[in-house]
């Protein structure tokens, strides 16, 4: 594992509640981090899919696939 120090700035009344509910452990925003990476890594996955297919969809068939 590796060790990072972050410094975030945040509005005072958003570090408080989130320091009551505990989300600035470490633990927690390994979570928080680890879900936002997936979520993006599905946005790019999906976003080449959807490319692709509308590449696929307006190259024209060849007479042997048209059947």
């Amino acid at each position: 594992m590796t060790s990072i120090t972050l410094t975030l700035e945040l509005p005072e009344d958003l570090a408080q509640e989130a320091n009551e509910f505990g989300l600035l452990r470490s633990e927690i925003l390994v979570g928080l981090l680890r879900t936002e990476v997936d979520n993006r890594v599905m946005e790019f996955v999906n976003a080449e899919i959807q490319a692709y297919r509308s590449e696929k969809a307006q190259k024209p068939k060849s007479p042997t696939q048209q059947k």
